[in-house]
């Protein structure tokens, strides 16, 4: 049995390149990203959505994983609809 679970959990970082637990961040710190950008939603809606404790949990990851956080994403949306308005 352990060498199933092995292959299970394993393979896929293989192929990936992350553990599962990182591939499985990424998934939902990408789905968190189309959602500041793309809607309107408060933030900690779109932190619980993407199975982030609360706002400042998403802010954190997303911080560390992406170099940014999603108030300055949604800054930056804003400013580039701004733009193409005028």
């Amino acid at each position: 049995m352990p060498n199933c679970r092995r292959a299970i959990f394993c393979a896929p970082s293989k192929t990936v390149g992350k553990s599962p637990h990182q591939y499985i961040l990424s998934l939902r710190l990408e789905e968190a990203e189309q959602l500041v950008i793309k809607t309107d939603l408060p933030l900690a809606t779109i932190a619980s959505r993407t199975g982030f404790a609360n706002h400042s949990h998403l802010t954190a990851t997303m911080r560390r994983y992406k170099f940014t956080t999603p108030s300055a994403l949604r800054r930056d949306r804003i400013l580039q609809r701004a733009r193409t308005q005028r």
